[in-house]
Formats: C-alpha cells, structure tokens, sequence
C-alpha cells in the first residue's frame, strides 16, 4: 500500500540516522502518513537513498506535519532545511520517496486594517500595530501556504510589494493582513482570497491570474 501526503522538513544540527515523523497533530488536517510505523525505514530523494531508524511520535496541539532528519541525511539525499516536500510511503518495502513541493495553494481569509489583538480574552490582550511594510500572516495560515523566512514578495496582478513578515500564535484562524495603504498599493479588497506560495522565490501570489 501506498501512503501519500505533505510534510516539512527539518534538519538537526547534529549527523545522526534517527529520524522522527511528526504527523499525528491535533491541530492540522489528518493525513495517511498517520499510519506509518515506527521501525527502519529508507528514506529516497530521486537515486539517492539512506537508512534511518524512524520513530513516529504523538503530535498534540501542534499544527504542521513535519519530519526531523539529521544534517548528515539531509546532505546525502538533498533534502533543504524549512522545505516542504511531497511523500510517498510503501508500506510493502518501508520506503518513503520525497518530491518537492515548493507550491502551496489556499483559499485564506485577507483581512485589512493597521491594529490587530492577537488574544482578545485575555485579561490584558497583546495589540499588534503593522506598519505598511509589514503583512500579519497568523501561524496558521504560514504552515497552510508552507511560508517560511522573514520578508515575501506580494503579489497581484502586475502590481507587487516586498513585506516584512509579522507572525502570531493563532493557530485555529488562519488569516492574512495587510494595512489599508498596502491593500490600496496592490489593488486588493478584504474577503476570502486565492493564495499561492512559492517557497524557492518567497512569492505570495494573491488570486493569481487576476
């Protein structure tokens, strides 16, 4: 049987040949790699292979489906720090082959306004003030568009910005936003939105081929 899904790849510092599949998440969409089993397991990028020790782990409250491989692994096979891949797993052979998937796509919530409460039930909640270089990309919406770094290229049509990227701690309300002068800069309007993320050039393409 074949088990397929999406996940991050994360790069110990260390050279090790444990590596630990982080897919059982509360807060992130169920996948087959779920399924998976702790054991040996070769891990496969095009002809390059290696044999690691695997072991799945309990995911709680996180939200990104991700794997851990240590550095010594990474170089063998290619794999790129912070990168998200597409996996294929044989339950047959306990090989699991890695695709990139430097695209991600989403329909998410553009908000638009310059204040911004990241916790309005607490007692003293935290106000984020973005400035018109910055766009607010809550921690949902960064691991649903696989958004990495620390500034983007925003685009629209022909019209484009480069942002500085301001995080927050929401994980059940992934949204993007944008201050009213950037909104009015790249001609866009508050509402649901078509996204696109291209993790290799930092793009975020908002309703591409609009």
């Amino acid at each position: 049987m074949i088990l397929r899904g999406i996940i991050d790849v994360g790069v110990a510092r260390i050279a090790t040949n444990n590596s630990t599949l982080l897919v059982n998440c509360g807060g992130a969409p169920s996948t087959q790699l779920s399924d998976i089993e702790s054991g040996p397991v070769i891990l496969r990028r095009r002809s390059r292979s290696a044999e690691v020790q695997l072991t799945q782990e309990e995911g709680g409250e996180c939200i990104e489906h991700s794997i851990s491989v240590g550095r010594n692994v990474a170089r063998q096979l290619l794999l790129r720090n912070e990168r998200r891949y597409r996996v294929e797993f044989d339950t047959d052979t306990s090989v699991m082959s890695f695709f990139p998937k430097p695209v991600s796509r989403a329909r998410l919530p553009l908000k638009i306004g310059t204040p911004f409460i990241e916790d309005e039930d607490n007692p003293i909640p935290n106000v984020v003030t973005l400035r018109n270089n910055q766009v607010l990309i809550t921690a949902g919406a960064q691991v649903t568009l696989g958004i990495i770094g620390e500034r983007l290229l925003m685009k629209h049509g022909l019209k484009q910005k480069h942002l500085q990227i301001i995080g927050s701690n929401i994980f059940l309300d992934p949204f993007v936003q944008l201050t009213p002068r950037t909104a009015e800069q790249l001609g866009l309007s508050e509402g649901n939105a078509f996204m696109e993320f291209n993790q290799i050039k930092s793009i975020l393409r908002i309703n591409p081929g609009k």
